[in-house]
């Protein structure tokens, strides 16, 4: 990333890039040099966003939220797939403040902005699981087993309701761990 950085400094992927991988290594203040400097670049949304996670880490909880919400409806022209990542964001800020209500609003808000990707059908799924609505996670799953993470949810969420169909499911689970298993040896 930061031979990408020499050549084009404001490069918004590599900087965004850069402040994900700063941020896992927990790394918070070079996570928010990277945010300033993909702020500078980058759309206000996303800069807005940007700075919030590294916030939202920091001791900035509610701060990030209410910022973040405000950031969200001064930029209702943002492309569909930005405002969809900040609804994710602001969801998991807003179960970590003990908000579920807004929680499930930001949710539904992202799967709203189009074809949801498996963070936001896992985020979601969790949720709801959480929540003690696995009948619901269930239903949001079905259909989308190729993916081992939503499948394991799906799993996890019939075992809740009680279905017979969660072992059928952990065994094709196990049977694909299995087979990757075999595949790297």
């Amino acid at each position: 990333l930061e031979s990408a950085l020499a050549i084009d400094p404001t490069d918004p992927e590599a900087l965004a890039w850069l402040t994900a991988v700063h941020m896992v290594q927990a790394d918070y203040g070079r996570a928010r040099t990277a945010c300033e400097r993909l702020a500078s670049v980058a759309s206000p949304l996303l800069g807005s966003a940007c700075r919030a996670q590294v916030d939202a880490a920091t001791g900035g909880l509610h701060r990030a939220y209410e910022g973040l919400t405000a950031a969200l409806r001064a930029n209702p022209a943002a492309r569909a797939s930005l405002r969809q990542w900040v609804r994710v964001l602001l969801a998991e800020m807003a179960e970590r403040l003990g908000r579920a209500r807004d929680a499930e609003e930001h949710y539904r808000g992202a799967m709203a902005l189009g074809d949801p990707d498996q963070y936001l059908l896992a985020a979601f799924a969790e949720f709801l699981i959480e929540q003690r609505r696995p009948a619901e996670a269930a239903a949001m799953l079905r259909g989308r087993e190729r993916s081992d993470t939503l499948l394991l949810l799906l799993a996890r969420a019939l075992r809740a309701t009680g279905s017979t169909d969660a072992e059928r499911l952990s065994a094709v689970l196990q049977n694909r761990y299995a087979e990757a298993a075999r595949r790297s040896s």
